[in-house]
């Protein structure tokens, strides 16, 4: 919990720092909220992939330019069972919280692409019935590229793709399905 708190002062701070650079900028740096439901991999080496699912929203300001900084959180929202060694085994991602600056582009009126680039933690669960649950938070480096559908009136469907987790060993990406609404 304490890294979540380190994650939204840090983003009320970016905000704040960075509030002058786009109000400079002419009239029209958006701030948005959406709702995107996510659906994820795990990969570990040597093992089945797990499938969770989460859902997630999101806050962030645009500029202009095409510049971004987004504030994420999210929960799971259904759990995966592989059989691991002869135990069926269940991964739930239990939260998933990140900061992180985009770019954007605007292609036409009504669609604009984006690249993105941030810090997440990722907290997971595994669990054998009767035997074991197993905790871990993961944390680190995160990218991923998406594309916002429907700018022109102020909402947008966004499809994306993140690398949330990627560690030598296997990792955690997925892509999501969302709405967010621009003020």
């Amino acid at each position: 919990m304490d890294n979540l708190v380190k994650i939204v002062c840090a983003f009320l701070l970016a905000i704040g720092f960075t509030s002058k650079a786009f109000a400079e900028e002419e009239s029209g740096s958006k701030i948005y909220l959406g709702l995107h439901y996510n659906s994820l991999t795990y990969s570990e080496d040597g093992s089945p992939d797990f499938e969770p699912s989460a859902l997630s929203g999101r806050i962030g300001i645009l500029s202009p330019s095409g510049f971004g900084i987004e504030f994420r959180n999210g929960a799971g929202l259904a759990n995966n069972v592989q059989n691991l060694g002869g135990f069926n085994t269940t991964l739930e991602v239990v939260s998933i919280s990140g900061l992180y600056a985009s770019w954007s582009r605007e292609f036409g009126k009504s669609a604009r692409g984006y690249f993105i680039l941030g810090y997440d933690e990722v907290e997971m669960t595994a669990t054998v019935p009767g035997l074991v649950s197993v905790t871990t938070i993961n944390k680190g480096k995160s990218f991923g590229f998406g594309l916002d559908l429907g700018t022109e009136d102020n909402t947008a469907v966004t499809l994306e793709y993140m690398n949330y987790i990627n560690a030598t060993n296997g990792g955690l990406s997925g892509f999501s399905i969302g709405y967010n609404v621009y003020y």
